[in-house]
């Protein structure tokens, strides 16, 4: 019996990859741009929100 075309019982041990099989992985300067390209995304974002609801929060003048 197999769901969307994956069988539910198979070779023990086996599983399914995550990732396409032989392909190599980016090299490290790459990886740390994406790194430092996420966190800084992130940061921003919370800056963003945490303006938005100082500006929405204080008093009045």
């Amino acid at each position: 019996m197999g769901l969307l075309g994956v069988p539910r019982q198979g070779a023990g041990g086996k599983r399914l990859p995550l990732s396409p099989q032989g392909k190599e992985q980016p090299s490290l300067p790459r990886r740390l741009f994406w790194f430092i390209a996420l966190w800084a995304g992130g940061v921003a974002t919370i800056g963003i929100i945490s303006y938005i609801l100082r500006l929405w929060l204080a008093p009045h003048h």
